[in-house]
This record gives C-alpha cells, sequence and structure tokens, in this order.
C-alpha cells in the first residue's frame, strides 16, 4: 500500500514538471513569436557633458532616447556600438564605454513605449575627447532568449562640430543670382522619421530636422562664388536609406545622404 502510494506521488511529480515545461515553453514560444522583427525607432539625444571644444575633462555623457513598437517583455538589453570620429572621419581609439546596459539598470528607464538611457564614456587623454567632432551609434536590443531588434543608427554632434570637405561628395550645382537660396525639405519617400543636418558655409544652419512628405522652406544666406550645402543622416527613419528632396529657387534635387559620408549640393552665386 506505501509502494502504491510512494508511485502515485512519482507519477503526480512527473506530471506536474511536465507540464510546468510545457508551460514554460509555450511562454517562451510567444515570447519569440512577439519579439520577431522587432524594430526600434524615433532616436532622440541631449548631450550631458561634452568633453570636447577645449575642455580639459576626458568624460562625456549622452540622454538617448528611442521608441519601440511591442511589448516591454521584448526587451531586456541594450547593445551599443559607437564609434567616436574626428572631423575627418578618422576613429578615435581607446575609449572605455558600457556596450551593454540592462533594463533593471539605474540609467535606463522604460516607459510609454520610450527607453531613454544614459550613455557615458571616457577617452584616454585630454587631446582625444577635444579632438571629438562625432559619434556614430549603431543601437539594438534584444529579450532575455536573445533575440535582437533591428540596428537603429543615429550620429550625433559634437558642440564644436565642423564638417571636412574629405567627408562629402557634392551632387549637384544649382546657381542663384541673390543673396539667400530659398530651400524646401521633404521626405522623398515615405514618411518614417528620416532626421537631417545642413551644414552650410562653416556652421550648421539646421540640426536633427525631421522630414515630413509636406516639407518646409527654409531661407539661408549665400556668398559670392561657391557655397557647399552639406546633408548629413541623422539616423534612416523606421526605412533606410534616408530620402531627401530638395528644392532650391525652384530647382527639384533628390539625394541620399548617410551618417558618416554626407550628400553636397554647390549654389554658385554670381
Amino acid at each position: 500500500m506505501h509502494i502504491k502510494a510512494s508511485y502515485r506521488m512519482i507519477i503526480i511529480l512527473l506530471v506536474s514538471t511536465f507540464s510546468s515545461c510545457q508551460k514554460k515553453e509555450l511562454v517562451l514560444n510567444l515570447v519569440e513569436t512577439a519579439c520577431k522583427d522587432f524594430k526600434i525607432h524615433s532616436p532622440t539625444f541631449q548631450w550631458i557633458t561634452d568633453p570636447s571644444c577645449g575642455t580639459t575633462g576626458t568624460k562625456g555623457s549622452i540622454q538617448v532616447s528611442f521608441g519601440f513598437d511591442g511589448d516591454n517583455d521584448c526587451i531586456n538589453q541594450i547593445n551599443i556600438q559607437p564609434g567616436f570620429y574626428k572631423a575627418d572621419n578618422s576613429e578615435i581609439p581607446n575609449i572605455a564605454f558600457p556596450a551593454t546596459l540592462q533594463t533593471t539598470d539605474p540609467v535606463v528607464t522604460l516607459e510609454n513605449q520610450i527607453i531613454t538611457f544614459t550613455f557615458a564614456f571616457e577617452f584616454a587623454t585630454p587631446a582625444d575627447a577635444d579632438a571629438l567632432n562625432h559619434l556614430y551609434f549603431k543601437l539594438s536590443t534584444q529579450n532575455e532568449l536573445g533575440n535582437k531588434s533591428k540596428n537603429l543608427e543615429l550620429r550625433i554632434n559634437g558642440a564644436c562640430s565642423t564638417v571636412n570637405p574629405s567627408t562629402y561628395k557634392v551632387v549637384k550645382e544649382v546657381t542663384v543670382n541673390t543673396e539667400t537660396a530659398q530651400i524646401t525639405l521633404k521626405d522623398d519617400a515615405t514618411e518614417d522619421g528620416d532626421i537631417v543636418s545642413i551644414y552650410l558655409n562653416g556652421k550648421w544652419v539646421l540640426e536633427n530636422y525631421v522630414l515630413t512628405n509636406a516639407g518646409e522652406t527654409f531661407t539661408f544666406p549665400v556668398n559670392k562664388g561657391d557655397n557647399h550645402l552639406v546633408l548629413f543622416a541623422v539616423n534612416e527613419g523606421k526605412v533606410g536609406p534616408n530620402t531627401v528632396s530638395l528644392s532650391i529657387n525652384g530647382t527639384d534635387i533628390n539625394i541620399s545622404p548617410d551618417l558618416l559620408t554626407g550628400e553636397a549640393l554647390n549654389i554658385k552665386r554670381f
């Protein structure tokens, strides 16, 4: 009698264990299905500490946010692949930074399908920090099963960022005979959050501008002779590449700038 009771207990335990495994497998399968082709999008950033521009420090930090479509369970880790660049796009080496962050880390918040985190880094020397011109981020997320999201790319300019002629190509020339040029910017494809920055005659005249299908018109001063209007992608929206439609004084031009290699128009004023 006692032996039969013991066997009965073993069978109950086995069934219970088997059911638990089945439930766990079902949950894991549901998570994997829900997180398939998981996308992150709409990045924004704000410098907290910019160590470039002649400061004597070596530490920097940036607050980065991005949105996602899906369940919070699809994210438990942020993967960060940054590049730190000088103005000529040569990379600055030997920088300490975290390659991953957990959503439970104190520097990470997750609310209303938006993740915000503080990215801290340190250069080897003050000279390296001073040479920082821009960063190139490649971000992704993953769940507890290791299923990764699509990559999100982001360009972040430093406070004293400039544009070296070797980092862009002139794709078209237009002529004007006025002291200003009217430029209309719009997204040339699906409106999906493409962001661009524009550099003209030694300064950024428009930064982190979100393109729309409706477009917007800006007026910029131009000097006599050549004026290189350089566009860089800040991100590539939900669907790459970044597609920009430009209209300069009635001339329509389509370009596709990159995050590290820009595309430019030469506005020649007579």
